[in-house]
């Protein structure tokens, strides 16, 4: 008890008795589950397209028809290879940053372990699919080389850019998909006729119709996942990060075309033994298609873009009254 006159001084509590404040622990990016979510998705798609790849050489009796007609079309189970080592190297490489800061180098490290795990798994599936031997080694060495960059990739951080980007690829592969559905009566809606040029026109008309639409549904879908992901974690993107997710496919799709003509070319002269005319001509193929992928990246970008738009608020200007002279009274 204080005596009258004494300020009563609250002794200091025992350290020993008093419960440690623990932080809240942050919400991270991107969790790894995620990650492993998306790599299941693109296992999916590499076997889809590979199985389609297979259904291509099977219409031809001839072996050397079969490899002529399936050398442009590697670019298609290429850029899922390269989406599935983005999601595999993600999930390695945030797998490892729960244990111990990584630096860059390592990152990158983890990412194309990942790649090369994704690499595995498509190696096999190819073998398993492919049964022509000139197309499955090409298209092995491909869709490896592929898978493996793609991890290595996976090390660009934010790491929800990337899985966002993954997502919209996925979104295009879905709208390409049911877009195949009314391939004849879009063709014949661009004017297609008896002629060869008419129907080469029409077909030309019909692929950047598609990559129109299939690259907003990507940008969209680009833009929907990272947005939430943003409300749940709390992180904040600004536009790049909403431009880079909606272009990513654009951009995959022409990285994977140049894989093809790389690959193409050397399945057609080296492992086949055919001319270098007919290299010429799958070259001119595959260059056609790149305005495919250009309208692709600028119509993923400029859907996310305006999506990212639309949630800004404008910003309130302040009026001011104007200050009235009391002398003027």
């Amino acid at each position: 008890m204080s005596k009258p006159g004494e300020v009563a001084v609250e002794a200091p509590a025992d350290p020993e008795t008093v419960a440690p404040v623990t932080p809240a622990r942050a919400v991270p990016e991107l969790r790894t589950g995620s990650a492993l979510i998306l790599a299941g998705i693109g296992l999916f798609w590499v076997a889809a397209t590979l199985g389609s790849l297979r259904g291509t050489i099977a219409r031809y009796a001839d072996a050397d028809s079969a490899v002529m007609d399936a050398a442009p079309l590697l670019y298609i189970p290429i850029t899922t290879a390269l989406a599935l080592g983005v999601a595999a190297g993600l999930f390695t490489s945030l797998k490892l940053a729960e244990r111990r800061q990584l630096s860059p180098v390592v990152r990158v490290v983890a990412g194309a372990a990942g790649g090369l795990l994704a690499a595995l798994v498509a190696a096999g599936l190819t073998a398993l699919l492919i049964k022509e031997n000139r197309i499955a080694a090409v298209a092995l060495l491909s869709l490896g080389a592929a898978a493996i960059i793609g991890g290595a990739l996976a090390a660009v951080r934010p790491a929800r850019v990337l899985a966002a980007g993954v997502t919209g690829l996925y979104g295009m592969f879905i709208a390409n998909v049911l877009l195949q559905l009314f391939q004849s009566k879009l063709t014949s809606s661009f004017g297609s006729g008896n002629t060869i040029d008419a129907q080469h026109t029409a077909s030309q008309r019909v692929m950047l119709f598609t990559a129109l639409l299939a690259g907003i549904v990507s940008g969209v879908v680009a833009f929907r996942y990272l947005a939430f992901g943003a409300r749940r974690s709390g992180v904040t993107y600004r536009w790049p990060a909403y431009l880079a997710a909606g272009g990513f496919a654009g951009l995959t799709s022409l990285v994977a075309i140049g894989f093809n003509q790389i690959a193409g070319r050397v399945m057609l002269t080296k492992v086949a033994g055919m001319g270098g005319l007919i290299g010429d001509l799958m070259t001119i193929d595959l260059r056609s298609r790149l305005p495919e992928g250009m309208v692709l990246f600028f119509a993923g970008s400029l859907a996310a873009m305006i999506a990212y738009g639309r949630t800004l608020k404008p910003r309130r200007r302040e009026v001011t009254e104007p200050e009235t002279d009391p002398e003027a009274d």
